[in-house]
């Protein structure tokens, strides 16, 4: 839990914003398959209803992979306009859909992975090559789960 706290101030004082982001932990009465080990932030200013309803739809997303390899680890759900600033200050693609940070345990993640605005979705149907779906949010998650599981940095073999 140490090592998250750390990623949640890191991601506080992200260089270059003007204004914090700050989480807050999505707790909800889940009878699924996730392990206790597994946790959801979403960003403040998230809507709760919006923010549980689109933890689920992650928590569905990832039932199929085999989480406890990761042991404690953090998913943060950012709302789509701190999504770019964040993504740049971690020196990663900002259309991109998500991150992950190795050294914190979190993987996070635009919301527009699941909810998103036409013009973001063809941002990144654009970039991807794929149109926005649950094929897509699998190949996302994949992609994440691929640092995460395999403690892999090269983007291309992740």
């Amino acid at each position: 839990m140490k090592l998250t706290a750390l990623f949640v101030v890191l991601l506080v004082t992200v260089s270059g914003q003007t204004q914090e982001t700050k989480f807050y932990r999505a707790e909800s009465a889940q009878t699924d398959s996730i392990p206790a080990s597994i946790h959801f932030f979403c960003s403040q200013g998230y809507d709760q209803r919006e923010c549980l309803r689109d933890v689920t739809s992650l928590r569905k997303a990832l039932a199929p992979y085999p989480l406890q390899v990761l042991g404690e680890w953090s998913f943060y759900l950012v709302l789509a306009p701190d999504w770019k600033p964040l993504a740049r200050s971690h020196g990663g693609p900002p259309v991109s859909p998500a991150f992950t940070l190795l050294l914190g345990h979190a993987t996070v993640i635009d919301r527009s992975l699941f909810s998103g605005s036409a013009d973001r979705n063809i941002e990144l149907e654009k970039w991807s090559g794929m149109p926005v779906g649950p094929a897509f949010v699998d190949f996302a998650l994949t992609h994440e789960l691929g640092h995460g599981i395999c403690q892999e940095k090269n983007e291309r073999l992740a």
